[in-house]
């Protein structure tokens, strides 16, 4: 069986369609088909992610811009929390691989 290879982006994790499904079943068959450089890489770019959302909350609050565009602000906060859960996925599972 192929695995296809995990591509992360600054907003979107490209390659497994079904990520957020496919976290539901468990991070045992994640970690059969990822391996541990792969995790650590996905893990770094989603805290890049991570980084630049703060880093982009702030601004707003800053400039009172999470009051003058509530939704978007809040889909920032949504995308900060969606990161952070991925990122937390791909550290248990590595973890877990490295107990084998």
């Amino acid at each position: 069986m192929a695995v296809p290879r995990t591509v992360v982006k600054r907003s979107v994790v490209v390659g497994y369609t079904c990520l957020p499904t496919f976290f539901h079943i468990g991070t045992f068959w994640l970690q059969k088909l990822i391996t541990n450089n792969e995790q650590q890489r996905v893990i770094d770019e989603l805290q890049a992610l991570i980084d630049d959302t703060q880093s982009t909350l702030t601004r707003f609050e800053d400039t009172g811009m999470d009051e003058l565009m509530p939704e978007d602000y809040n889909k920032l906060l949504e995308m900060l929390d969606n990161a952070i859960k991925q990122q937390r996925e791909h550290t248990l599972a590595m973890l877990a691989h490295a107990n084998l």
